[in-house]
């Protein structure tokens, strides 16, 4: 039984065996004998993240099972992947730079996307949130961080523009909401000089996956807490209040 091809599932994670890569990824295309390949393409490492070019070698056709294999080394992990070309287009009859069907295997890792009801957020936030989910999927972990601490004080500038100080303290003052409560005020004594996240932000400490990963999930659970939840259970109220209008009594027969 030959290797199983699969589509990535959801939480961000992926189904183990080969997988089926969009042509879109392949940045340039070469050939060997009569048939194309991919030359070069552009993903996320499976094993270091870093969204990088592969340049495809030792590119080698199945006859029987009409496929054509290469593989390449990440620039930054030197690690191998291996991609599979189904029915390449061959380089005689005008045929265009293709294959039908495209295989890697290891899977590319997964790239974060963003979160629902982004459009709920303020045009500032919108763009902070956005530069660290790009720096993320790039694997630039010590610039994920950073961004990291922009978004955090774009959110707390949104909810609390009148509060001043550190971004602790800032947080501390929009902890003192009636409607935020406890989880604002932990994360404020987190973001205190020695506090488990305020460490993070300290430009001599490294930075890796599984910290950045931290980070970005935190934002989100604040984004969802702040802005997309009010604005779902807003609309869920109004919602069920329309549907508990009476409905109109019908119009009298014209006598």
């Amino acid at each position: 039984m030959g290797p199983v091809w699969r589509h990535a599932r959801g939480d961000n994670e992926w189904e183990s065996g080969m997988y089926h890569l969009d042509l879109a990824a392949v940045q340039s295309w070469n050939t060997s004998g009569d048939r194309y390949y991919p030359g070069s393409v552009s993903l996320p490492c499976p094993y270091c993240a870093r969204h990088t070019t592969f340049r495809m070698e030792g590119p080698t056709f199945d006859q029987v099972r009409r496929t054509m294999a290469a593989s390449a080394n990440c620039p930054a992990c030197q690690q191998a992947i291996h991609v599979w070309g189904v029915e390449p287009a061959r380089t005689t009859g005008h045929e265009d730079e293709k294959c039908q069907s495209l295989g890697i295997f290891p899977a590319p890792s997964a790239s974060r996307t963003p979160l629902a009801g982004l459009e709920l957020l303020p045009d500032n936030l919108r763009k902070a949130y956005r530069d660290t989910l790009d720096v993320y999927n790039a694997g630039v972990w010590r610039a994920t961080t950073t961004l990291c601490r922009v978004t955090l004080e774009a959110i707390v500038t949104d909810r609390a523009p009148e509060a001043t100080g550190a971004l602790a303290e800032r947080f501390t003052a929009l902890a003192g909401s009636p409607d935020l409560g406890l989880p604002l005020a932990t994360l404020a004594r987190s973001l205190q000089p020695g506090g488990n996240l305020g460490a993070q932000f300290a430009e001599t400490q490294a930075a890796d996956s599984a910290t950045a990963t931290a980070l970005v999930s935190l934002l989100e659970y604040l984004l969802e807490y702040l802005y997309t939840l009010p604005a779902q259970v807003a609309h869920l109220d109004r919602t069920l209040a329309q549907r508990d209008e009476p409905a109109p009594a019908p119009a009298s027969a014209a006598g």
